[in-house]
């Protein structure tokens, strides 16, 4: 199974399929794209199928560099992100809940940083997701 609930690359997910998945998430799912949006000036939305095992994702990019990944779950999404050494260790440093510091101490490192995955059911989650957000652009 996909870690996408959306696995045929042939359809990517349409509004109301999203809604129904996500359910309760929906608002989370929302409230995080319009922040993202009103803090960062030129963000773009792009849907992108990651195969097989990931399935359809859809990607916050400002200008060329993506902030994040976002990935509907049943009743969630979660939240992936490339995060450098710098902020990692600014992360780190940050006043994120202790189970984000072990989640990113123990995350595997990539060429582009260490992937980071959150999942995010409510819009107490968001505001986590948002401080990485922030920490990542500004690192």
């Amino acid at each position: 199974m996909a870690l996408s609930v959306f696995d045929d690359q042939l359809s990517y997910p349409q509004q109301q399929e999203l809604n129904e998945v996500l359910g309760t998430a929906t608002k989370a799912w929302d409230e995080l794209k319009h922040h993202m949006v009103s803090h960062f000036s030129t963000i773009s939305e792009e849907w992108v199928f990651s195969g097989k095992n990931y399935g359809w994702s859809l990607r916050l990019r400002h200008n060329k560099r993506t902030i994040l990944y976002m990935t509907p779950s049943d009743g969630c999404f979660k939240v992936g992100f490339a995060l450098g050494k710098k902020a990692v260790n600014a992360a780190l440093k940050s006043d994120l809940p202790d189970t984000i510091y072990s989640l990113i101490k123990e995350s595997p490192k990539y060429a582009e940083g260490r992937g980071v995955r959150i999942t995010v059911n409510n819009l107490e989650d968001v505001k986590t997701v948002v401080k990485i957000a922030e920490l990542k652009m500004t690192h």
